[in-house]
């Protein structure tokens, strides 16, 4: 063996003796220096893999899915009831008073026909016209009765008057008057058959005759009368009433009376006399004071 090649022999088993030695040494530190090593590092968060079923063949029904048999029904409408209101009760109408009531073209209701019958109410304060055979017209009374009767019968409307004391006054226009006596009196109740004060105006001629205070209308005759009275624009009577007694004034002529114990209503109207009687006339106004 030459010189290097033993000098070569001698530097491998130096180096394999260097290296193993080395190698000795870092297995005996390990158990010292690796749990330092990698005792800092952050333990990595386990990653969960997502699984994605195919729906169409998956046999287990998602969470929280509502099944067929729990469809919710539609909600009903709900109705909140409506406080009970009162009907309103409409407002009587008053009678509209006599003395008013033909200027408007009306019969007040608180007119009362003889022969007694049921009047229809309008519901304004006046009745249906023609009440038998009056009816209004431009503001006053109109009445119109041609007949064969041969019976003494009255026909009239009766009105109560206001308070127990005042005055009416009647004006009348006469047309014609056939077998017919015209009829204003104040009684003390809605019959003429009452006590009361009658006053007339006799059949014949209508454009100048008297007027005739009658002892009643029972009791049909003249108590007292005054001369013929031209008719001019109508006949006028002028009526006061107070408890015990009435009187019946024909202005600027002269005044009649009666005892009556209670008057309290006015009546106008027609009485027949015969067969082809006819009554034909207008009560021009009708005026009640107080």
């Amino acid at each position: 063996m030459s010189k290097n090649e033993s000098s070569k022999k001698i530097d491998s088993n130096i180096i394999i003796a260097v290296i193993s030695a080395i190698v000795t040494i870092l297995v005996a530190l390990i158990p010292f220096v690796g749990p330092k090593l990698f005792a800092d590092k952050p333990t990595p968060t386990p990653t969960t893999a997502l699984v994605y079923t195919d729906t169409a063949t998956s046999t287990q029904a998602p969470m929280n899915t509502i099944a067929p048999t729990d469809t919710l029904a539609p909600s009903e409408p709900t109705y909140t009831p409506a406080p009970p209101t009162d009907t309103p009760t409409p407002t009587p109408v008053p009678p509209v008073a006599i003395g008013e009531d033909w200027p408007q073209n009306c019969i007040s209701t608180l007119w009362q026909p003889v022969p007694s019958m049921a009047t229809v109410p309008l519901g304004d304060g006046c009745s249906k016209q023609p009440i038998y055979f009056f009816a209004t017209r431009n503001g006053s009374l109109n009445f119109r009765d041609v007949g064969a009767g041969s019976s003494a019968e009255a026909y009239g409307l009766f009105a109560i008057l206001p308070g127990t004391e005042g005055s009416v006054t009647v004006k009348v226009s006469l047309r014609e008057l056939s077998k017919a006596d015209l009829l204003m009196g104040v009684y003390e109740d809605a019959a003429l058959t009452s006590q009361g004060m009658l006053m007339t105006i006799p059949y014949g001629n209508v454009k100048r005759q008297k007027i005739v205070q009658m002892l009643s209308y029972v009791n049909y005759k003249s108590v007292d009368s005054t001369a013929p009275v031209d008719q001019l624009d109508g006949y006028t009577i002028i009526f006061k009433y107070s408890p015990g007694l009435v009187t019946a004034t024909i202005p600027g002529i002269r005044t009649f009376e009666m005892s009556v114990n209670s008057p309290q209503y006015i009546f106008i109207g027609y009485r027949k006399r015969g067969p082809g009687y006819t009554a034909d006339g207008t009560f021009l106004s009708l005026k009640v004071d107080q």
